[in-house]
């Protein structure tokens, strides 16, 4: 009879110990000071017409071997983010200001080698140049964006989950950059 609770004691004990070593490298905005732009825009800044994103000849190497990496996708979630703080205008007239980001590394790798109930932790991080265009450009000097998540996925390869919220994270980092605040925690 204490056979079963002895077997489902060490079952529990070891899912506990599973757990505890994927979530050991767990990223939190404490711990991650790269996950802020280097130099913040002090000005308040006003809204913008036109986001474009463009990959550096080692990012257009990452994105031939990693589908999910793509300009657009970046694109619309800066945009997406900017329209939150009412920050786009993209038919406004009066609005000479944009966006040009230069994407310069993505790196996804394993967060542990452990798998639990099929789960994969991956840490993916996007860095970039941000460059404000147009008006005003002149009092803004161009910084680097870090944004670090965690992605948790079923799926066996690297390549499996979605990058979504890597680029949310990136959006949010980048907008607050630009807004002259600290991005919220992740």
């Amino acid at each position: 009879m204490r056979t079963p609770i002895i077997f489902a004691a060490t079952a529990i004990t070891l899912a506990v110990v599973g757990l505890c070593a994927c979530t050991a490298g767990r990223l939190t905005a404490a711990d991650s000071p790269r996950d802020a732009p280097q130099v913040a825009p002090a000005a308040p800044f006003g809204p913008v017409s036109a986001v474009t994103v463009t990959f550096s000849d080692e990012a257009q190497q990452l994105a031939v071997t990693d589908a999910r990496l793509t300009p657009d996708a970046v694109a619309v979630a800066v945009e997406h983010e900017l329209q939150v703080h009412q920050l786009y205008a993209p038919a406004s007239a009066s609005v000479h200001r944009s966006l040009a980001i230069t994407v310069e590394n993505f790196t996804n790798e394993l967060a542990s080698n452990t798998r639990i109930l099929g789960f994969t932790y991956r840490n993916v991080m996007l860095n970039a140049m941000v460059q404000v265009q147009g008006a005003a450009a002149a009092a803004q000097p161009p910084f680097d964006v870090h944004a670090r998540v965690r992605i948790t996925s079923r799926a066996t390869a690297a390549e499996g989950s979605s990058l979504a919220q890597l680029y949310t994270r990136f959006a949010v980092v980048t907008v607050a950059a630009l807004r002259g605040v600290e991005p919220p925690s992740p």
